[in-house]
């Protein structure tokens, strides 16, 4: 389990020790609206979640091609190398062509680590937008808790998920643009 997970885990807990404890009145009697996201349908199903996607798509295909030309590079220079005679000038080439493969694992390495990193900073720009769409939601409807994963609660009523209001208000609020 990694460490938001965790934290969703406690947060949901902690929310539903204070609403369902025993000795406390009910969150109905005190006033409290708990409420729930759906934090992969916003990244999925919103213009910022959908735009942050194809940006990241766009990426990796000019990371495919940059891979793609790397290795068409080296597939010739290894071409070469089996039509050369034995030889010192061989031997070079042959040296050359190990250089060049590992260059070549280097950049594959460095593009996917490029593209983990753009994916998590996409994400969290939409995240982060969600949220203060979120906020402002919860506090104009009064809610006093929501969660950010359902499947945390055993049940919640439908009427208290909020995702839809959330996707509508950050299309609203971002234009689609990441």
């Amino acid at each position: 389990m990694n460490a938001f997970a965790f934290k969703l885990l406690i947060v949901a807990g902690l929310a539903a020790v204070i609403v369902f404890h025993p000795g406390t009145a009910s969150a109905r009697e005190q006033g409290w609206k708990v409420g729930f996201v759906h934090i992969q349908r916003i990244l999925e199903d919103s213009k910022l979640g959908r735009a942050a996607r194809e940006d990241l798509e766009l990426a990796r295909n000019q990371a495919a091609q940059r891979l793609e030309q790397s290795l068409k590079e080296l597939r010739l220079q290894e071409a070469e190398v089996s039509a050369m005679q034995d030889g010192d000038a061989k031997a070079q080439a042959r040296q050359a062509l190990a250089d060049a493969s590992k260059e070549h694992n280097a950049l594959a390495d460095r593009l996917q680590s490029e593209m983990a990193s753009e994916d998590q900073r996409l994400v969290s720009m939409v995240l982060e937008a969600a949220n203060k769409a979120l906020a402002r939601i919860a506090r104009k409807e009064g809610f006093s808790i929501v969660l950010k994963d359902p499947d945390a609660v055993g049940y919640l009523a439908p009427e208290a998920d909020l995702t839809d209001q959330v996707i509508k208000e950050l299309d609203r609020q971002s234009g689609g643009a990441p």
